[in-house]
């Protein structure tokens, strides 16, 4: 017998399971621009197989479907789900539930209610539609009620991990639509699990339903009861995931096996699901035509009950379209119900494929369309420039600092610190924890929707390994707060792929209006000596990132072991050779001179003689000239403004306050030997913290030549100079990139023709 299973059985579940994984990743590459989820891929690798496509071939039929080798590919499948179901009880989070605002409640119940009304017409509706003459294509009469409840349901629910995955991957997670989505389409998935679980006994036939959901019911008490007593009891795949606690031990569940589900077990089952799928057999129905129009109606109703509500709530009606549409994202939820109705003969195969093809459909469409509607690429123009420079005396700084961890934390604050929070000009920093988005980070996106909004603190806890490291972030800042009475915070983890976190920063800085964003350098210099550098060259992609087209002006902080102003007096030293980065640095240390505690030195180095060429640039008039022209500010005007900074800060400053020195040096050779000899003099006196621009002195050939030679040009000639090693200062280095209209374009197109300066 166990021959006969090793000959048989196996050979054909591991093709079955290496053909659903390789179709599944070619239809997932292929519909990639559409970003359509991996498990609509899935269930079109199953309908490959299906009588409409290859299935019709009695050899490929028999080779993948023999009728010995079914049972164990059902098994595997159902094995499969079981444990999905259980990782999907692991990652949700029933305090977020409970904790869920009013707005996405409101949007939640109008999400379930409606489409549930909608569907009794709708399945009515279609059933009249079926040929009557069809006796296989009729449901039982002692299943009309319950094909109601299976095919409401199934239209009513959301697939929350699907749609999670949707957001990050369109950037939308962390704005305030995507989170009122989120929250909604989590407590809509948290009822469909509730009404699954009651309406599993009612899918059975004969027996006493009632005293199964009783039992049912007085089994979930029992749990939580032993849990609460400390026992675990090793039954029911997701009630048990439910109530095991989110800790340590849940993610290293979810770690070690989430991709193994996800990528083995699970396609087997989605695959099996779109093998049902006849299409053949729905043409020949006289009105199929009306029956694909219902299929396309039943996309409404999730839209139009979130227009309704949002209007309510004074968010605009494309808001309201667009969160019906992706509550319209269907999963696993959906899948299971329609297959228990299929297996039970509760709904008819008619209803049952325009079901199907609803969900498909609905799926699929949600990105390109939220895409269309959104634009994500142009969401980040805007007409008012946030700068500090900008910003009014009286007007609140609000600061994105972001972290990887809580060393970075402790070394944020003291720049924050020094940038003097007052009453009449107080700061507001969003503390961003950047977390990198592993494949089954549905929990950590879970603790992320509403904890944005404190005053003080008020931070939800993560749902991930990091967890302490989140905990300890936000004591740091509490600290902070308690410390200074004109500072506020709030905190949450920005989870996603490292190669797109960019652009949640982005998102950060945008929904909380932000005027500077502060990233740590890669390197983590110790203040013992001789220990070694600690280098992340994932964070330095990151930064690079971050410079290229933030909706703000971006800071990048290198931490020397600056201190707090309530241990000493701060110095600070900024170097000023002109620019628009320049004058922001030069505004930034004007504010932090505000503080008793602090004493601000400003040189400025003039270039002179050969110094002070400018490069000139190789490039097509056709391609480029247009370009530069609109987004570059010609070099006289920005001479001008460089000197009407300077004085400003000269007449205002200096002359009103001793703790503010201002002197001025010369730079006349263009070999660039005379910048490093002229810093070593600079620095002599000693300084706690450098502040320069990024962009200083870009256009001339000096600082050409000397860019050649960076290790990291993301800090410009200056900052990358002061975070050598090998130039010898124990001081920390903040430097500045202010916010430009076609930052992005004028850094690429300085880049392309980099290779084309004349006279060096």
């Amino acid at each position: 017998m166990a021959d006969d299973i090793m000959i048989k059985h196996v050979p054909l579940l591991c093709l079955q399971i290496a053909y659903d994984i390789l179709v599944s990743r070619l239809f997932y590459f292929v519909l990639k621009p559409l970003r359509v989820p991996l498990i609509i891929a899935q269930v079109l690798a199953g309908f490959t197989l299906s009588p409409s496509l290859l299935g019709n071939f009695e050899w490929v039929f028999s080779l993948f479907y023999s009728q010995y080798g079914i049972l164990t590919v059902e098994t595997f499948a159902n094995l499969g789900i079981m444990y999905y179901v259980f990782l999907s009880g692991l990652e949700m989070n029933s305090d977020t539930i409970l904790r869920s605002r009013k707005k996405g409640t409101s949007i939640a119940i109008a999400g379930i209610v409606t489409p549930m009304l909608f569907g009794v017409g709708f399945l009515a509706l279609q059933q009249k539609l079926i040929d009557k003459n069809d006796v296989f294509a009729q449901t039982p009469k002692e299943n009309q009620g319950k094909a109601y409840l299976f095919w409401c349901l199934a239209l009513s629910v959301t697939g929350f991990p699907v749609l999670a995955r949707i957001l990050a991957n369109l950037k939308l997670l962390y704005t305030k639509l995507g989170k009122d989505a989120l929250t909604a389409a989590m407590l809509t998935d948290a009822y469909g699990w509730v009404m699954f679980t009651l309406l599993i006994p009612y899918s059975t036939r004969g027996g006493k339903p009632y005293l199964s959901v009783i039992s049912t019911l007085m089994f979930i008490v029992f749990l939580l009861c032993c849990d609460s007593l400390g026992t675990h009891p090793i039954v029911g795949a997701f009630v048990f995931g439910l109530i095991l606690p989110h800790g340590k031990f849940a993610d290293m569940v979810l770690e070690l096996s989430a991709d193994f589900v996800s990528g083995i077990l699970c396609p087997v089952y989605f695959a099996g699901f779109g093998f049902r799928l006849n299409l053949p057999f729905l043409w020949k129905q006289k009105n199929v035509g009306l029956m694909l129009l219902i299929m396309l109606l039943l996309c409404i109703p999730k839209v139009l009950s979130s227009v309704i509500v949002t209007f309510f709530f004074g968010m605009p009606a494309r808001d309201g379209v667009a969160i019906g549409l992706l509550l319209n994202t269907k999963g696993i939820m959906a899948v299971i119900l329609l297959n228990v109705a299929w297996d039970k003969r509760i709904l008819d195969p008619y209803t049952f494929m325009v079901m199907m093809l609803a969900i498909i459909v609905m799926t699929v469409m949600v990105s390109p369309l939220i895409n269309a509607i959104y634009k994500p690429k142009f969401r980040f123009m805007q007409s008012q420039l946030r700068t500090v420079q900008k910003l009014r005396f009286d007007m609140v700084l609000r600061i994105v600092a972001c972290v990887h961890n809580a060393k970075h934390a402790n070394n944020m604050i003291h720049v924050i610190e020094a940038t003097n929070a007052t009453r009449l000009s107080p700061i507001h920093v969003s503390v961003a924890h950047l977390v990198q988005l592993t494949r089954h980070g549905t929990s950590i996106l879970v603790s992320q929707m509403d904890n944005s909004n404190s005053t003080v603190g008020g931070a939800e806890a993560a749902n991930y390994g990091s967890q302490l490291e989140f905990k300890s972030i936000t004591n740091t800042f509490e600290e902070l707060v308690e410390q200074y009475n004109a500072v506020r915070f709030d905190i949450s983890s920005v989870v996603s792929s490292y190669t797109t976190i960019h652009e949640d920063i982005y998102n950060v800085a945008e929904e909380k209006r932000a005027s500077l964003i502060i990233l740590p350098f890669h390197k983590e210099y110790s203040t013992i000596e001789n220990a070694p550098e600690i280098i992340h060259n994932e964070h330095c992609e990151i930064n690079k990132n971050v410079l290229q087209q933030a909706p703000c002006s971006v800071g990048i902080f290198v931490d020397r072991g600056l201190g707090s102003l309530l241990e000493t007096k701060l110095r600070i030293i900024m170097i000023f050779i002109g620019g628009p980065d320049d004058r922001e640095a030069l505004s930034i240390a004007w504010r932090m001179a505000g503080h008793p505690g602090t004493q601000l030195h400003v040189v400025r180095i003039n270039l002179l003689g050969k110094a002070a060429e400018e490069t000139k640039l190789k490039m097509e008039k056709s391609k480029y000239h247009h370009g530069m022209l609109s987004t570059i500010i010609d070099n006289v005007m920005q001479k001008e403004l460089d000197e009407e900074c300077i004085i400003s800060f000269r007449h205002k400053a200096v002359n009103n306050n001793d703790s503010i020195l201002y002197s001025e040096k010369e730079v006349h050779s263009n070999t660039g030997e005379e910048i490093p000899t002229l810093l070593n003099d600079i620095d002599k006196p000693g300084y706690d913290l450098y502040i320069v621009g990024q962009g200083s002195g870009k256009n001339s050939v000096i600082f050409s030549r000397l860019l050649e030679w960076c290790d990291h040009p993301e800090l410009g000639v200056i900052g990358d100079i002061l975070a050598s090693t090998s130039f010898g200062t124990q001081s920390s280095v903040l430097i500045v990139q202010q916010y430009l209209v076609g930052r992005k374009l004028v850094v690429r197109k300085c880049h392309e023709v980099k290779s084309g300066t004349e006279n060096l």
